[in-house]
Protein backbone atom coordinates (compact mmCIF):
# COMPACT_ATOMS: atom_id res chain seq x y z
CA UNK A 1 0.00 0.00 0.00
CA UNK A 2 1.21 3.54 -0.95
CA UNK A 3 1.18 6.57 1.58
CA UNK A 4 -0.27 8.54 -1.37
CA UNK A 5 -3.54 6.35 -1.05
CA UNK A 6 -4.04 7.94 2.38
CA UNK A 7 -2.45 11.29 1.28
CA UNK A 8 -5.68 11.52 -1.29
CA UNK A 9 -7.95 9.92 1.16
CA UNK A 10 -10.92 12.22 3.36
CA UNK A 11 -9.28 9.87 6.32
CA UNK A 12 -9.17 11.74 9.54
CA UNK A 13 -5.62 12.76 9.99
CA UNK A 14 -3.87 12.53 14.05
CA UNK A 15 -1.67 14.91 14.56
CA UNK A 16 1.53 14.30 16.36
CA UNK A 17 1.66 15.05 20.08
CA UNK A 18 3.74 18.03 21.45
CA UNK A 19 7.33 16.25 22.22
CA UNK A 20 7.03 17.57 26.31
CA UNK A 21 3.90 15.99 26.57
CA UNK A 22 5.24 12.86 25.62
CA UNK A 23 8.37 12.82 27.67
CA UNK A 24 5.96 13.27 30.29
CA UNK A 25 3.82 10.09 29.41
CA UNK A 26 6.73 8.57 29.26
CA UNK A 27 8.31 9.54 33.05
CA UNK A 28 4.59 8.39 34.37
CA UNK A 29 4.82 5.02 32.73
CA UNK A 30 8.37 4.30 33.82
CA UNK A 31 6.98 3.88 37.50
CA UNK A 32 4.34 1.62 36.46
CA UNK A 33 4.43 -2.35 36.30
CA UNK A 34 3.76 -3.88 32.91
CA UNK A 35 3.36 -7.76 32.32
CA UNK A 36 4.58 -9.56 29.07
CA UNK A 37 2.92 -12.74 28.86
CA UNK A 38 3.44 -15.01 25.97
CA UNK A 39 6.37 -17.16 24.26
CA UNK A 40 9.38 -16.44 25.11
CA UNK A 41 12.44 -17.37 22.73
CA UNK A 42 16.39 -17.40 23.01
CA UNK A 43 17.73 -15.00 20.18
CA UNK A 44 21.37 -16.63 19.83
CA UNK A 45 23.69 -15.39 16.68
CA UNK A 46 26.56 -16.86 15.75
CA UNK A 47 29.22 -15.01 13.99
CA UNK A 48 31.12 -17.06 11.70
CA UNK A 49 34.61 -16.19 9.96
CA UNK A 50 34.90 -17.71 6.91
CA UNK A 51 38.38 -17.16 6.12
CA UNK A 52 39.30 -19.17 9.33
CA UNK A 53 37.16 -22.31 7.98
CA UNK A 54 38.85 -25.57 8.19
CA UNK A 55 37.78 -29.47 7.20
CA UNK A 56 36.60 -31.90 9.31
CA UNK A 57 38.89 -34.26 9.66
CA UNK A 58 35.76 -36.53 10.52
CA UNK A 59 33.60 -35.65 7.50
CA UNK A 60 35.81 -34.11 5.13
CA UNK A 61 33.22 -31.47 5.09
CA UNK A 62 34.19 -27.53 5.84
CA UNK A 63 33.60 -26.59 9.56
CA UNK A 64 33.26 -22.80 10.46
CA UNK A 65 34.18 -21.40 13.12
CA UNK A 66 32.73 -19.29 14.95
CA UNK A 67 34.51 -16.15 16.62
CA UNK A 68 31.61 -14.28 18.61
CA UNK A 69 28.06 -14.98 20.31
CA UNK A 70 25.25 -13.10 20.77
CA UNK A 71 22.31 -13.87 23.24
CA UNK A 72 19.69 -11.96 23.59
CA UNK A 73 15.93 -12.65 24.68
CA UNK A 74 13.53 -13.28 21.35
CA UNK A 75 9.83 -12.76 21.22
CA UNK A 76 7.96 -11.92 24.12
CA UNK A 77 11.76 -11.44 25.35
CA UNK A 78 12.07 -8.90 22.59
CA UNK A 79 9.34 -6.97 24.16
CA UNK A 80 10.57 -6.94 27.81
CA UNK A 81 13.83 -5.53 25.91
CA UNK A 82 12.12 -2.55 24.67
CA UNK A 83 9.87 -2.02 27.71
CA UNK A 84 12.87 -1.71 29.39
CA UNK A 85 14.77 0.50 27.61
CA UNK A 86 11.93 2.65 27.52
CA UNK A 87 12.53 3.46 31.03
CA UNK A 88 9.77 0.85 32.66
CA UNK A 89 11.71 0.01 35.96
CA UNK A 90 8.98 -2.96 36.70
CA UNK A 91 8.33 -5.47 34.33
CA UNK A 92 7.58 -9.25 34.54
CA UNK A 93 7.43 -12.50 32.47
CA UNK A 94 4.91 -14.82 32.39
CA UNK A 95 5.91 -17.77 29.93
CA UNK A 96 7.86 -21.33 29.97
CA UNK A 97 11.54 -22.38 28.80
CA UNK A 98 13.08 -26.28 29.46
CA UNK A 99 14.76 -27.43 31.34
CA UNK A 100 17.63 -26.87 29.22
CA UNK A 101 21.22 -25.09 28.44
CA UNK A 102 19.05 -22.50 25.73
CA UNK A 103 16.65 -22.27 29.14
CA UNK A 104 19.33 -21.25 31.40
CA UNK A 105 20.64 -18.58 29.01
CA UNK A 106 17.37 -17.43 28.06
CA UNK A 107 16.40 -16.63 31.80
CA UNK A 108 19.72 -15.37 32.43
CA UNK A 109 19.53 -12.82 29.67
CA UNK A 110 15.80 -11.51 30.62
CA UNK A 111 17.40 -10.94 34.59
CA UNK A 112 19.88 -9.34 33.41
CA UNK A 113 17.97 -6.57 31.73
CA UNK A 114 16.12 -6.37 35.26
CA UNK A 115 12.99 -8.59 34.21
CA UNK A 116 11.19 -10.34 37.17
CA UNK A 117 11.59 -13.69 35.82
CA UNK A 118 9.35 -14.91 39.02
CA UNK A 119 6.45 -16.12 37.17
CA UNK A 120 8.15 -17.92 34.69
CA UNK A 121 7.74 -21.88 34.48
CA UNK A 122 10.56 -24.21 33.91
CA UNK A 123 9.81 -27.62 32.80
CA UNK A 124 11.43 -30.79 31.24
CA UNK A 125 8.40 -31.38 28.95
CA UNK A 126 9.04 -28.94 26.67
CA UNK A 127 12.20 -27.42 25.06
CA UNK A 128 13.52 -23.63 24.82
CA UNK A 129 11.93 -22.05 21.91
CA UNK A 130 15.60 -20.65 19.98
CA UNK A 131 16.02 -19.02 17.15
CA UNK A 132 19.98 -19.58 16.00
CA UNK A 133 20.91 -16.81 13.38
CA UNK A 134 24.27 -18.36 11.76
CA UNK A 135 26.12 -14.49 10.40
CA UNK A 136 28.60 -15.09 7.78
CA UNK A 137 31.70 -13.09 7.28
CA UNK A 138 34.27 -13.41 4.37
CA UNK A 139 36.47 -11.72 5.54
CA UNK A 140 36.16 -10.82 9.42
CA UNK A 141 33.74 -7.81 8.80
CA UNK A 142 30.33 -7.39 7.24
CA UNK A 143 28.57 -10.42 8.30
CA UNK A 144 25.12 -11.22 6.53
CA UNK A 145 22.62 -13.82 8.01
CA UNK A 146 22.56 -17.16 7.14
CA UNK A 147 19.44 -19.45 7.01
CA UNK A 148 18.22 -19.57 10.88
CA UNK A 149 18.04 -22.75 12.40
CA UNK A 150 14.76 -22.93 14.82
CA UNK A 151 14.19 -24.75 18.25
CA UNK A 152 10.35 -25.31 18.61
CA UNK A 153 7.41 -27.28 20.44
CA UNK A 154 5.46 -29.21 17.67
CA UNK A 155 3.30 -30.95 20.12
CA UNK A 156 0.63 -29.31 22.36
CA UNK A 157 1.50 -28.71 26.05
CA UNK A 158 0.24 -31.29 28.69
CA UNK A 159 -2.61 -30.57 30.76
CA UNK A 160 -0.46 -29.47 33.81
CA UNK A 161 1.46 -27.36 31.83
CA UNK A 162 -1.72 -25.70 31.02
CA UNK A 163 -3.00 -25.33 34.28
CA UNK A 164 0.17 -23.83 36.02
CA UNK A 165 0.54 -21.02 33.27
CA UNK A 166 -2.97 -20.20 33.71
CA UNK A 167 -2.17 -20.10 37.37
CA UNK A 168 0.51 -18.19 36.77
CA UNK A 169 -1.15 -15.45 34.55
CA UNK A 170 -3.59 -14.95 36.86
CA UNK A 171 -1.31 -14.44 39.96
CA UNK A 172 0.38 -11.92 37.84
CA UNK A 173 -2.38 -9.95 36.77
CA UNK A 174 -2.83 -8.61 40.09
CA UNK A 175 0.57 -6.73 40.20
CA UNK A 176 0.22 -5.19 36.71
CA UNK A 177 -1.10 -1.91 35.58
CA UNK A 178 -0.67 -2.89 31.54
CA UNK A 179 -0.54 -6.30 30.17
CA UNK A 180 0.67 -7.58 27.01
CA UNK A 181 0.53 -10.47 24.92
CA UNK A 182 3.16 -11.66 22.29
CA UNK A 183 1.72 -14.92 20.89
CA UNK A 184 4.55 -15.65 18.47
CA UNK A 185 3.86 -19.66 18.74
CA UNK A 186 1.55 -20.22 15.07
CA UNK A 187 0.65 -24.15 16.03
CA UNK A 188 -2.35 -23.89 18.12
CA UNK A 189 -1.21 -25.23 22.27
CA UNK A 190 2.70 -25.54 21.04
CA UNK A 191 2.90 -22.22 22.92
CA UNK A 192 2.12 -20.63 25.74
CA UNK A 193 -1.50 -19.38 23.86
CA UNK A 194 -4.68 -21.69 23.33
CA UNK A 195 -8.30 -21.66 23.85
CA UNK A 196 -7.98 -21.95 27.48
CA UNK A 197 -5.61 -19.50 27.76
CA UNK A 198 -7.16 -16.77 25.72
CA UNK A 199 -10.54 -17.62 27.89
CA UNK A 200 -8.79 -16.95 31.07
CA UNK A 201 -7.17 -13.35 29.86
CA UNK A 202 -10.74 -12.74 28.19
CA UNK A 203 -12.62 -13.02 31.90
CA UNK A 204 -9.65 -11.00 33.85
CA UNK A 205 -9.62 -8.24 31.21
CA UNK A 206 -13.62 -8.30 31.47
CA UNK A 207 -13.28 -8.12 34.94
CA UNK A 208 -10.67 -5.18 35.26
CA UNK A 209 -11.79 -3.10 32.21
CA UNK A 210 -9.67 -0.19 33.30
CA UNK A 211 -6.33 -2.09 32.64
CA UNK A 212 -4.90 -1.85 29.34
CA UNK A 213 -4.54 -5.44 27.68
CA UNK A 214 -2.75 -5.18 24.31
CA UNK A 215 -2.28 -8.45 21.89
CA UNK A 216 0.28 -8.97 19.29
CA UNK A 217 -0.33 -12.26 17.21
CA UNK A 218 1.57 -13.74 14.97
CA UNK A 219 -1.49 -15.87 13.48
CA UNK A 220 -4.35 -15.98 15.52
CA UNK A 221 -5.30 -12.43 16.76
CA UNK A 222 -8.84 -12.83 15.96
CA UNK A 223 -9.15 -15.58 18.56
CA UNK A 224 -8.63 -12.94 21.42
CA UNK A 225 -12.07 -11.10 22.24
CA UNK A 226 -12.27 -8.38 25.20
CA UNK A 227 -8.73 -6.81 24.50
CA UNK A 228 -6.69 -4.52 22.74
CA UNK A 229 -5.21 -5.91 19.29
CA UNK A 230 -2.42 -4.64 17.16
CA UNK A 231 -2.55 -6.66 14.02
CA UNK A 232 -0.25 -5.85 10.83
CA UNK A 233 -1.35 -5.13 6.94
CA UNK A 234 -1.67 -8.71 6.68
CA UNK A 235 -3.40 -9.46 9.83
CA UNK A 236 -5.73 -6.99 9.71
CA UNK A 237 -7.18 -7.97 6.11
CA UNK A 238 -7.84 -11.45 7.70
CA UNK A 239 -9.37 -9.76 10.44
CA UNK A 240 -11.71 -8.38 8.12
CA UNK A 241 -12.23 -11.41 5.43
CA UNK A 242 -10.10 -9.42 2.87
CA UNK A 243 -7.68 -10.63 0.64
CA UNK A 244 -5.85 -7.56 1.41
CA UNK A 245 -6.20 -3.97 2.51
CA UNK A 246 -6.97 -2.48 -0.95
CA UNK A 247 -6.22 0.81 -1.86
CA UNK A 248 -9.51 2.27 -1.95
CA UNK A 249 -9.35 3.01 1.62
CA UNK A 250 -12.95 3.75 2.07
CA UNK A 251 -13.81 -0.49 1.23
CA UNK A 252 -11.84 -1.66 4.12
CA UNK A 253 -12.44 1.46 6.46
CA UNK A 254 -16.18 0.36 5.92
CA UNK A 255 -15.38 -3.54 6.56
CA UNK A 256 -13.29 -2.35 9.58
CA UNK A 257 -15.83 0.05 11.62
CA UNK A 258 -18.23 -2.94 11.19
CA UNK A 259 -16.32 -5.45 12.45
CA UNK A 260 -14.57 -3.72 15.79
CA UNK A 261 -18.04 -2.14 16.18
CA UNK A 262 -19.38 -6.06 16.44
CA UNK A 263 -16.67 -7.60 18.20
CA UNK A 264 -14.39 -4.88 20.45
CA UNK A 265 -15.80 -2.16 22.69
CA UNK A 266 -11.34 -1.37 23.30
CA UNK A 267 -9.14 -0.11 20.70
CA UNK A 268 -7.42 -1.32 17.48
CA UNK A 269 -3.93 -0.50 16.15
CA UNK A 270 -3.89 -1.29 12.56
CA UNK A 271 -0.06 -0.90 11.51
CA UNK A 272 0.85 -0.40 7.94
CA UNK A 273 4.81 -0.09 7.65
CA UNK A 274 6.20 2.97 6.07
CA UNK A 275 2.19 4.15 5.43
CA UNK A 276 2.13 4.54 9.54
CA UNK A 277 -0.95 2.98 11.52
CA UNK A 278 -4.71 3.29 12.01
CA UNK A 279 -6.29 3.51 15.53
CA UNK A 280 -9.77 2.47 15.64
CA UNK A 281 -11.80 3.18 18.99
CA UNK A 282 -15.20 2.54 20.11
CA UNK A 283 -17.60 5.32 19.24
CA UNK A 284 -15.42 7.53 16.72
CA UNK A 285 -13.70 7.35 13.29
CA UNK A 286 -10.79 5.44 13.00
CA UNK A 287 -7.43 8.09 12.58
CA UNK A 288 -4.69 7.91 10.64
CA UNK A 289 -1.35 8.53 11.89
CA UNK A 290 1.75 9.01 9.03
CA UNK A 291 4.09 7.08 8.97
CA UNK A 292 7.78 8.62 10.39
CA UNK A 293 10.23 8.13 7.23
CA UNK A 294 13.21 6.49 7.90
CA UNK A 295 16.61 6.52 5.44
CA UNK A 296 17.65 3.19 3.96
CA UNK A 297 18.90 0.35 5.13
CA UNK A 298 16.55 -0.61 7.48
CA UNK A 299 15.80 -3.86 9.42
CA UNK A 300 12.17 -4.58 10.33
CA UNK A 301 12.96 -7.48 12.40
CA UNK A 302 11.48 -6.99 15.74
CA UNK A 303 9.41 -3.37 14.78
CA UNK A 304 6.19 -4.76 15.50
CA UNK A 305 7.60 -5.39 19.01
CA UNK A 306 8.90 -2.04 19.72
CA UNK A 307 5.94 -0.44 18.48
CA UNK A 308 3.79 -2.71 20.69
CA UNK A 309 5.89 -1.70 23.71
CA UNK A 310 5.44 2.18 22.53
CA UNK A 311 1.93 1.67 22.79
CA UNK A 312 1.67 0.14 25.90
CA UNK A 313 4.24 2.86 27.95
CA UNK A 314 1.66 5.34 26.05
CA UNK A 315 -1.47 3.72 27.84
CA UNK A 316 -0.10 3.03 30.93
CA UNK A 317 1.28 6.36 31.10
CA UNK A 318 -2.33 8.13 30.61
CA UNK A 319 -1.93 9.36 26.53
CA UNK A 320 -5.17 8.32 24.50
CA UNK A 321 -4.76 5.76 22.61
CA UNK A 322 -4.25 7.36 19.12
CA UNK A 323 -1.26 9.47 21.22
CA UNK A 324 -0.10 6.04 22.52
CA UNK A 325 0.09 4.86 18.61
CA UNK A 326 2.72 7.47 18.04
CA UNK A 327 4.83 6.56 20.90
CA UNK A 328 4.48 3.27 19.36
CA UNK A 329 5.44 4.09 15.36
CA UNK A 330 8.42 6.65 17.20
CA UNK A 331 9.97 3.84 19.16
CA UNK A 332 9.67 1.48 15.82
CA UNK A 333 11.17 4.34 13.75
CA UNK A 334 14.29 3.98 15.79
CA UNK A 335 15.21 0.45 15.85
CA UNK A 336 14.52 -0.35 11.90
CA UNK A 337 17.47 1.76 11.74
CA UNK A 338 19.89 -0.45 14.05
CA UNK A 339 20.56 -3.13 11.57
CA UNK A 340 21.41 -6.70 12.02
CA UNK A 341 20.18 -6.77 15.54
CA UNK A 342 16.82 -6.52 17.33
CA UNK A 343 17.09 -2.72 18.28
CA UNK A 344 15.70 -0.67 21.20
CA UNK A 345 14.73 3.13 21.71
CA UNK A 346 15.25 4.97 24.58
CA UNK A 347 12.30 7.51 26.23
CA UNK A 348 14.61 10.36 25.30
CA UNK A 349 15.55 9.08 21.73
CA UNK A 350 11.44 8.65 21.28
CA UNK A 351 10.66 12.06 22.32
CA UNK A 352 13.72 13.53 20.06
CA UNK A 353 12.47 11.33 17.43
CA UNK A 354 8.34 13.05 17.78
CA UNK A 355 10.56 16.66 17.89
CA UNK A 356 11.92 15.96 14.78
CA UNK A 357 7.97 15.85 12.93
CA UNK A 358 5.90 17.80 15.26
CA UNK A 359 6.03 20.64 13.58
CA UNK A 360 5.35 19.54 10.34
CA UNK A 361 2.56 17.12 11.03
CA UNK A 362 0.52 19.80 13.18
CA UNK A 363 0.73 21.86 10.29
CA UNK A 364 -0.74 19.39 8.12
CA UNK A 365 -3.13 17.68 10.51
CA UNK A 366 -4.35 20.69 12.21
CA UNK A 367 -4.49 21.99 15.83
CA UNK A 368 -4.70 20.08 18.85
CA UNK A 369 -7.83 21.60 20.61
Amino acid sequence: MEIGVFLKSDFPRQPVPPPDQAAEWLRRAAGKTILVVGDYFLDRYWEIDRSLAEDSIETGLEAHQVVGRRLSPGAAGTVTNNLTALGCRHVLAVGFTGRDGEGWELLRALRARGIDTGWMLESDEVMTPTYTKPMLSEDGSGFRELSRLDIQNRRPLGEGLRSELSARLRDAWAHADGVLVADQVEREGCGVWDERMRAALAELARNDPDKPVLIDSRANIGAFSGVMLKPNEVEAADLLGLPALRADTGVWTDALIRRHRSLSDRPWFITLGACGMVVCVPAAAPVWLRGIEVPDPIDIVGAGDSTAAGIMMGLVGGATPADAGWIGQATASLTVQQLGTTGTATAGEVVARLGTVFDDRVGEAGSRD
